[in-house]
Order: C-alpha cells, then structure tokens, then sequence
C-alpha cells in the first residue's frame, strides 16, 4: 500500500460510532492554523496543521473529537492527563503535545506528525522474514513496557496505532487516549459509557467491561504478532454476528499461528503461498519455523486470564529475543530434552565438531587399543619363545653333562647313548608341551644328522 500520514490512524479508536461535523480546513484551533483533514475514525477527524509563532513554527496532526464526546468531564480529564502523557518521551511513541476545547466546545487533541504505514502492511511491503518481523516486533513491546512503567496503558493496539517510518522505526499512537475517553465518559451521569476498544484487538476482559491492566495490552500485542506471523487474525469478526464473535474472544482458545498460516487470511485473494512469499519463505518454510516456540509464544500472550498471560510486554519481548538467539523460551514448558535441543540448535556446527573430534577420538582409542594388544600379544609368544628356548637348551645341557666322568662312573658315552638318555629323560617333559616338542625335534635332528633315520623319524 502507499504511504500514509502517521496521524491519519491516531482517531481509529472507536468502530464507526457516529457521524462528523463538516471540514475544519483553514480554520484556526487555538494557536494552530488547520492546513488540511488527513484522516477520520471512529473518534473524529484528524488534521494536518501547523502552529505559528513570532518564532517557532511546527506542523503538528490535530485530532478533533466528536460532538458527542464533548462534555465537561472529559475536559478537566484532559487537563489532568494531558502532562502525563505528554511526559512519553520515547523514540517509538508519538508524543501527545498538547490538548484543548474549540471554541464550539469540542475536544481536540495534539500530537507528533509524521508519515508512516501501518506495522502488517510494511512488513508485507517489505517482505519482511519472520526474523525481522520478530526484532521490529520487539522494538513496539519495548516502546509498550515504556509506557507501562510510566503507569499508562494503551488499550487499543492495532496495526493502524502502530506505524512505521521511512527509516523502518515503529513509533505508537494514541497511548493513554482510550483510558481518557472512557474513565471521562463513565464519570459523567449524563452520558451512557462506550467502550473504546477495536473488537477484534481487544482483550475478553474489555469485552466484558472488566478492569483493564497492563497485561490487556500484552493481549493485544500477541494479537499483533499472530498477525505478523501468519497473516490473518486470531478471531475475524467478518461474516459473524458480534455477540458469537465475543463469545469466541472469551471462550474459544485461539488455533496456533502455524494452523491459521495454513488456513490462510479471510481475503480469498490471498492463499498460504501469498503469506509465505511476503514473509520471504515458502509455505512449508513457514509452517514448520511458526510451530513450537512461535506458537507457543503468541498462545501464552492471548490466554484468557490475564494472570496467565506474559506478565509484562518486557517479559513477552524477552521471550522473543531468546527464540532469536536459539534459546530456551518461557513458553515451553521446561526439561532436560527441550534445553539439549535448544542447546544443540544453538550451536549446531560446535557440536558436529565436537561430535566429529569425539568420532575420531574413539577411533584412534580403539586403534590404540587393538594395536597395543596386538604387541602384548606379540611380546607374550616372544617371552614364551625365549622362556622354551632356555628350557631345551637347559634340558640339553644336562643330557650332555651325563658325559662328565662323575656321571658316568668312569664309563666313557657315546653320541648314541647321549640321544637315547635325552629321549627317556624328554618324557619328563609332558608337562611342558611345548618344551616337549622342542626337545624332541632337536633330538631328531641330531638323530638325522647322524644318519640314524629311523631314530629320528618318530622325534621329528
């Protein structure tokens, strides 16, 4: 869409309530000269005009009311509110500037002028992904909690009231308006109390006329991120009777972001290919990054019981940069699986290296192992060898020491009787296999060497 004027949205704050007196175009209100209407809602019109000093000049958006909602109640409320308000000074919030009484005694309002494009169509415009839909997102909570902690709550966030400049800064309309009107209007007795809300924005404590807190405007910005994220609205007032539309505001829980981009906006130009491409993803993209923190999120900030809900819109803005940094959500329910694979997503290339580095770890642990066995393995035939090799040649030593005259008994041996002695004295041996074996081998050997075949065939 085009660009509008930032001060064309500020009067949408009621829903068609009633008509309007003729153009003030070039007339003056109180030290403001009206230079053109640049907008209209359900409060009144809105005016481009310009205050003129001997010198300071200034173009400022004037808001005039209805006749209406002209009564002396709402006068001194203005008074009263009108320097707490003014006391925003935020660089995404429109300031209230001033504030007053024409001279036919309708109310008017001042505010900052600036042009800008309601926050869903530049994020549309833009083609804005999820990640920088989430971050302006963040930045209007921000801006919300200011206020809070000012002890002003908005009331009637929407994406008219939320604007974006040329520079792409959200700035917020109309803090604190909503609560003038209608705590001006109840005081009075001579008037019958309107709600100023936008149905499908409001909370069910302000359909049912309950008491408003800062947590009914965390309500509304869950409202504004469901429409940020999937394209449509929790609850669409089209093509419903209003009280089964407050019945579904009150009672019916919300389908999950990911199910309503899959449904799709009510406009039947518009399909899930159309939401996913402006989000700059395709339709499958889009449903898998909105399902688990995403829905979870926007489910927490739109529970019926405002006691359930985020309990401010810097908590709900902290939940959202924690999903931009792959942390752990407030949403999820919490456990031990849910944080590893928050932990892992998070940093998914330092665990596949460490995962990796832990792969080759145990390989080169079962490779040492494998080759260190191998060498024991290796060393114990070698011990064994040299232990069977001392044995035999022990064994022979003393065969051969049978020759010494003291064993002998002065009778003088030959070869043969040497061999034949090491044959009998070998079947000591048997407890010894291997020894055994040896010695009888090397015996057979002799035996061969000897020419004495049929000696040493049964021994080799």
């Amino acid at each position: 869409g085009s660009t509008r004027d930032l001060a064309s949205f500020a009067g949408d704050l009621g829903d068609h309530l009633g008509g309007l007196r003729g153009s003030l175009a070039g007339r003056r209100v109180g030290q403001y000269t009206v230079i053109k209407r640049i907008g209209a809602g359900g409060m009144g019109e809105v005016y481009l005009a310009e205050r003129a000093g001997d010198d300071y000049h200034q173009q400022v958006a004037l808001k005039i009311l209805r006749h209406d909602l002209s009564i002396p109640a709402l006068a001194e409320r203005f008074r009263t509110e009108r320097q707490i308000l003014a006391r925003l000074q935020h660089p995404n919030v429109c300031t209230l500037l001033d504030g007053g009484m024409t001279e036919d005694g309708r109310p008017f309002l001042v505010m900052q002028y600036e042009p800008g494009v309601p926050l869903t169509e530049y994020a549309d415009n833009q083609q804005l992904s999820i990640e920088q839909r989430l971050e302006l997102f963040a930045t209007v909570c921000d801006a919300v909690h200011y206020a809070h902690s000012n002890l002003v709550v908005h009331r009637d966030l929407k994406p008219s009231n939320v604007l974006v400049n040329e520079s792409g800064q959200p700035k917020l309309l109309d803090f604190g308006i909503a609560k003038i009107l209608n705590e001006s209007r109840s005081s009075s007795p001579q008037t019958t109390d309107v709600m100023m809300l936008t149905p499908e924005h409001a909370a069910p404590e302000q359909i049912r006329g309950e008491g408003v807190t800062t947590r009914t405007d965390v309500y509304a910005l869950g409202i504004l991120l469901y429409e940020l994220l999937s394209g449509r609205k929790p609850f669409e007032a089209r093509d419903t009777s209003p009280l089964d539309f407050q019945r579904k505001v009150c009672e019916e829980t919300p389908t999950r972001p990911s199910a309503g981009a899959q449904t799709g906006p009510t406009d039947p130009d518009i399909d899930i290919a159309d939401v996913a491409t402006r989000r700059a993803t395709g339709p499958a993209a889009l449903v898998a990054k909105l399902a688990g923190d995403l829905d979870q999120i926007v489910l927490k900030a739109l529970r019926k019981e405002p006691g359930r809900r985020y309990e401010s819109a810097a908590q709900l803005s902290e939940d959202v940069r924690r999903y931009l940094g792959g942390l752990p959500v407030l949403a999820q329910p919490d456990s031990a699986a849910y944080r590893a694979r928050k932990f892992v997503n998070r940093h998914r290339w330092g665990v596949l290296g460490a995962a990796a580095f832990a792969v080759l770890l145990v390989g080169f642990s079962i490779t040492a192992v494998v080759q260190r066995n191998q060498v024991l393995a290796q060393m114990a035939v070698a011990e064994q060898e040299l232990a069977t090799s001392e044995s035999v040649t022990s064994f022979l030593v003393e065969v051969f020491e049978a020759n010494d005259p003291d064993e002998s008994l002065g009778r003088e041996l030959t070869a043969s009787d040497l061999l034949e002695r090491g044959v009998e004295r070998a079947d000591a041996l048997e407890g010894d296999p291997t020894t055994h074996a040896r010695v009888l081998h090397t015996l057979g050997r002799v035996y061969m060497s000897l020419g004495d075949v049929s000696a040493a065939e049964p021994l080799v």
